[in-house]
């Protein structure tokens, strides 16, 4: 079979993680892959070969330049693309609608998998996505939330399928943790690592003997990072970037910390709960944290944006009696997402929509 992703983007956030470790499992099962990149992005080959993908993958060029400018051009091209390769299914993780349009045109299977929250993007963009969705074959949605964002066909043709462990995680670690806390991700607005900030705050001196310890790059870098200077907080928080192996460095740690406003299926909370690191996540939409936390069970949940309550959920996981339980019980999410299994639920969703099977509302969790 003849698979096509549209990849701008090789190295970014956890959807581009998701589709080349994807890429990579159906390429070993036989399939071709095949990235089409803009024209003129040189450093992506570069991106490609670090994700393990050169000379597995083919790469085409496409003018994505002209996609406004020159629309009629750009369909030729997408056209021609489509056909030059002869392309039986164009698995979309997220993007504008008429390269599926003209995929549907040719009788190409489509198969679009949501990656974030439909709720975060505007009101123009909600709408626009609500009429792509009325045309693909099938779905993949991370959560039951999401699936049901965009009416009953993409409901009843929807997958569900979480995020696997994408990496090799660290074994466990039990005792002797450090006594620091821990958090990952982009230093972004939707991230949003202030909250975590404030929350520490107000807590560090009843806890002087933990530190905290954010990883991650973004634009809201110098923001926070001025935070701490200003609260006289940088002899006890510490926010790094440019480290490639975050799972050795936050297994051990008394504390994961996710405080987004929004998530897809968060690959770091599943990370940490994996190497059985106690997390305390937001419950944020799309509920993914939701999907993945038994409240008290595996870990805790706290409301979005509320820093009094994470500030005492933070407090009550660091001094719950029964935390060495909730650690091991968290480290199950190595069997539930072992990432064979994952691969398992997208061949037999992508065998069903080239074949055209029935699916119906298929939930893999």
């Amino acid at each position: 079979m003849n698979i096509l992703f549209f990849a701008n983007r090789i190295i970014y956030g956890g959807g581009e993680r998701v589709r080349n470790w994807l890429a990579n499992n159906l390429i070993n099962s036989g399939h071709k892959v095949i990235y089409a990149i803009p024209s003129n992005s040189e450093h992506l080959y570069g991106e490609i070969e670090n994700v393990g993908l050169k000379d597995k993958v083919i790469i085409v060029e496409y003018p994505f330049s002209i996609k406004k400018k020159a629309p009629r051009k750009y369909w030729k091209t997408i056209n021609e693309l489509y056909r030059k390769n002869g392309i039986d299914l164009l698995i979309y993780f997220g993007g504008s609608a008429i390269e599926q349009i003209i995929a549907r045109s040719l009788g190409v299977k489509v198969l679009l998998s949501e990656r974030c929250d439909p709720h975060s993007r505007s009101v123009a963009s909600q709408i626009l996505k609500q009429i792509q969705y009325r045309v693909a074959d099938s779905y993949v949605f991370q959560t039951p939330a999401a699936a049901k964002c965009y009416g009953t066909r993409a409901y009843k043709l929807s997958t569900i399928i979480p995020n696997p462990i994408l990496d090799k995680s660290p074994e466990p670690i039990f005792n002797n943790l450090r006594k620091e806390i821990v958090s990952v991700g982009r230093l972004s607005k939707e991230k949003n690592q202030i909250l975590l900030l404030q929350a520490f705050k107000k807590i560090h001196e009843t806890i002087p003997d933990y530190s905290l310890s954010i990883y991650g790059s973004g634009p809201l870098e110098s923001m926070l990072n001025e935070f701490v200077v200003n609260n006289r907080l940088d002899n006890k928080v510490h926010i790094i970037k440019g480290k490639t192996n975050i799972t050795e460095l936050i297994n051990g740690a008394s504390l994961f910390v996710l405080p987004s406003n929004t998530e897809g299926m968060p690959n770091a909370l599943i990370e940490a709960m994996s190497m059985g690191v106690l997390s305390v996540s937001t419950d944020c939409p799309i509920y993914g944290p939701r999907y993945l936390i038994k409240h008290g069970e595996n870990a805790y949940l706290t409301p979005v944006g509320n820093v009094d309550k994470l500030a005492e959920i933070i407090l009550y996981a660091l001094n719950d009696k029964n935390a060495d339980i909730i650690r091991r019980n968290a480290s199950g999410i190595r069997q539930t997402l072992d990432a064979n299994k994952i691969f398992s639920y997208w061949l037999q969703c992508i065998e069903s929509v080239v074949k055209e099977k029935s699916i119906f509302n298929n939930e893999y969790f």
